[in-house]
């Protein structure tokens, strides 16, 4: 068995209760060669801890969002391997152990994720996490065409392939963003079918301050990072990407977003698939405002058919 050491990365905000079960979770592995970076991000509720010399406790000055203290995490990181493990969700004791081995055994991947179940405050399963299962071998293009089937802190990453990569500053859609950023060096990646990860779906307490507008706003800003990653690598080419981000701008133009989030994804959009988004484009604008909505849910319709 491979006793590498792997760096866990957990970022924290006003959840204590939450975070010692998450770190219990951690230094309870059967294997057990960690060291953990807790991020507090400048919470109200201070995390302090000193039973074990394993875990380090790292405060922000200021609120950054989950990216950035990830990004503190990584530059700490002495580990072979590496985990973004957010703090209300934990892991089942065999997680380590099987997700390291099979990195161990696939040296050509430069992430396995295991899969997850949603559980509510007291620990029960209330679900499949994203209500399906899949075991897929690469990112790009099935997380812009089939969603993401993995979630943050069920992924552990080889660090080589990952060190030089950033998370975003935003506090929505930096995963997607990361994953893509990888991606697009090293595309090969281990699904794994047992259920070692537990999402806990209760309360309202999140990772970071945010509002709903601010979340939606720092949407837009990813799109527009994933989109000008893609399009400044050889992914501009697949028709595929090219259907799936194209679907993507429009379902999020369907939200209602402010003038100027409307106008930064129609930007994005057009620059997707050339003649064809323009001429959506123009045809768009011709409408009565009144029926603009009806046309794009009619164009995504179709987008969707394609998808699958």
């Amino acid at each position: 068995m491979s006793t590498s050491l792997v760096s866990v990365i957990i970022p924290y905000y006003n959840r204590p209760q939450k975070m010692q079960r998450c770190l219990d979770s951690v230094l309870g592995q059967t294997y057990s060669n960690v060291e953990v970076f807790v991020i507090d991000d400048a919470s109200h509720h201070a995390f302090e801890y000193n039973q074990d010399l394993r875990v380090q406790v790292i405060r922000n000055a200021k609120n950054l969002g989950p990216g950035p203290s990830r990004n503190i995490g990584l530059q700490q990181a002495n580990g072979k391997f590496v985990v973004f493990l957010d703090s209300d969700d934990y892991w089942d004791l065999n997680f380590l152990e099987v997700t390291v081995a099979a990195l161990v055994n696939n040296p050509a991947a430069v992430m396995v994720y295991a899969n997850g179940v949603n559980v509510n405050e007291h620990g029960k399963t209330i679900g499949v996490r994203r209500n399906q299962i899949k075991h897929l071998d690469r990112i790009l293009p099935d997380i812009l065409s089939v969603n993401r089937h993995w979630g943050t802190g069920g992924c552990l990453w080889r660090k080589t392939d990952i060190q030089n990569i950033q998370w975003i500053a935003s506090r929505s859609w930096e995963d997607y963003a990361f994953d893509i950023d990888v991606a697009i060096h090293n595309n090969s990646i281990i699904g794994l079918k047992e259920p070692l990860v537990y999402y806990d779906s209760s309360g309202k307490d999140k990772l970071s301050e945010n509002t709903f507008d601010a979340r939606r706003t720092q949407k837009v800003m990813a799109l527009q990072h994933i989109s000008d990653s893609l399009y400044a690598s050889p992914w501009r080419e697949d028709s595929m990407i090219k259907k799936a981000f194209s679907y993507l701008i429009l379902m999020n133009f369907l939200e209602y977003p402010t003038r100027d989030e409307k106008q930064l994804l129609l930007k994005i959009f057009n620059h997707w698939n050339g003649f064809f988004n323009r001429f959506l484009l123009k045809m768009l604008f011709k409408l009565p405002e009144s029926q603009r909505m009806c046309f794009l849910e009619l164009v995504t319709s179709v987008y969707r058919k394609q998808r699958r």
